[in-house]
C-alpha cells in the first residue's frame, strides 16, 4: 500500500471525488503507467471495484486507459486534473446558485400570497432630547390623519418648532385636528388663522380645562403619550407605540372629547 496523505483525500474529496476514486487517482500518480492488480494493492480496494472507479474517473478526463494485454491505466497530470476539478466545481456551483435564485423566488411568492404577517407591538419611552427628533420624522411620514389632544404651551412651542413640518403636511391633503386649552388673552400663530379659514381639513377646538391625558395619534397606527400631563414640549418624556389597542384607546378618547366640543376654537 503507497502511503497517501489524508489532506491530500480530502482536497480532492472538496473538488468532488469519492474517497475511493480520490485514492485511486493518487495511487495512479505515484505508480504511473500501470495495470488494474497494481492498483488495487496499493490503493487497498477489491480489483473488480478499481475497474468501475477507474471508469468514473475516466468520464471525468483524469485517467487515460491504453488498451493493450494487460490494460494499463495512467493518471493524467496533477495540474491538469486540478484545473479539470475546479471547473467542474464552478459549474456546479453556478447551477447550484440558479437553483437556490429559483428555489428563493417561488417561496417569496408563496409568502406574498400567504397572510400578511402580523406587526409587532412596540413601546418606547422617547426623551426630552430624541422628541424632537421623532415627532418631524413622523410628521413628514404622516399620510391620513393627525389628531392631537394637548396643553396650550405645548400647542405653541410644537406650532412653532414645526412650522414648516405642518405647512407640508397639511399641503399634502392629512386631516389635522387639535384639541388644546387656549387661553382668550392668547393669539394662534400667524399661519395658523387662513390655515383654519382656508382648509377644512384642519380643525382646532377648546376644551376649557387641562385634557386629562396629552396624546398625539398618527394615521391610527402610532400614539405618542405625554408622561407628565402639564409640563411643556420640551419637559418629560413620551410613550411612543403602534399597540394597536393603545392606539384604539387614545382614539376613542380623542373622539369623546371631539365631539363634546361643538364649537371651533
Amino acid at each position: 500500500m503507497l502511503l497517501i496523505e489524508d489532506e491530500d483525500l480530502k482536497t480532492l474529496n472538496c473538488l468532488g471525488l469519492t474517497g475511493r476514486q480520490a485514492r485511486v487517482y493518487l495511487v495512479l500518480l505515484r505508480l504511473g503507467l500501470s495495470k488494474a492488480e497494481a492498483i488495487s494493492k496499493a490503493s487497498i480496494i477489491h480489483r473488480q471495484e478499481i475497474y468501475r472507479i477507474i471508469a468514473g474517473l475516466q468520464e471525468m478526463g483524469l485517467v487515460e486507459i491504453k488498451v493493450n494485454t494487460p490494460t494499463l491505466f495512467s493518471a493524467i497530470p496533477i495540474e491538469e486534473a486540478l484545473i479539470i476539478l475546479v471547473q467542474r466545481k464552478t459549474k456546479e456551483l453556478s447551477e447550484i446558485r440558479g437553483k437556490t435564485k429559483i428555489l428563493a423566488e417561488k417561496f417569496c411568492r408563496i409568502d406574498l400570497q400567504a397572510t400578511p404577517p402580523v406587526e409587532e407591538s412596540y413601546f418606547s419611552i422617547i426623551s426630552e432630547s430624541d422628541r424632537g427628533r421623532k415627532f418631524r420624522h413622523a410628521l413628514e411620514n404622516v399620510h391620513e390623519t393627525m389628531d392631537i389632544v394637548t396643553i396650550w404651551k405645548t400647542f405653541r412651542q410644537g406650532f412653532t418648532l414645526f412650522d414648516d413640518s405642518l405647512k407640508k403636511a397639511l399641503q399634502k391633503g392629512i386631516t389635522l385636528r387639535v384639541i388644546t386649552e387656549k387661553p382668550e388673552s392668547e393669539t394662534f400663530p400667524k399661519w395658523v388663522i387662513p390655515a383654519l379659514t382656508k382648509k377644512s381639513i384642519f380643525k382646532i377646538k377648546a376644551i376649557s380645562n387641562t385634557p386629562p391625558a396629552i396624546v398625539t395619534i398618527f394615521d391610527n397606527t402610532e400614539v405618542s403619550i405625554a408622561v407628565n400631563v402639564t409640563a411643556d414640549f420640551t419637559g418629560g418624556p413620551h410613550l411612543w407605540s403602534n399597540c394597536r389597542n393603545l392606539v384604539a384607546l387614545s382614539r376613542a378618547y380623542f373622539d369623546c372629547l371631539w365631539m363634546q366640543l361643538e364649537d371651533p376654537a
